[in-house]
């Protein structure tokens, strides 16, 4: 089976299915950036199990295997951009 070509556009609004919170593009800026749970939970003010609970549900609304694969669908359908991950790099 082949991989689709295209992927579909997002849904808008938060809370709708396949749309990240705020929160999750958060976590996932960071997590590009190559950052482990723990040192998000501490950029971020958030304890550690807080953060695994973040990545558990972005992984689940994005329907993606693992973090890397939740980033690349939330830059594919527009709902985290390179910006935010530069940003992320500096906090």
């Amino acid at each position: 089976m082949t991989a689709p070509t295209t992927v579909p556009a997002p849904t808008t609004g938060a809370g709708r299915p396949g749309y990240i919170t705020a929160r999750h593009r958060q976590v996932l800026a960071l997590a590009a950036n190559g950052h482990s749970n723990r040192s998000i939970g501490t950029r971020l003010g958030l304890k550690e199990s807080s953060i695994k609970t973040h990545i558990k549900r972005a992984l689940h609304t994005l329907d993606a295997r693992d973090r890397t694969h939740a980033v690349v669908i939330a830059l594919l359908t527009g709902q985290l951009t390179a910006t935010d991950i530069r940003q992320a790099a500096t906090w």
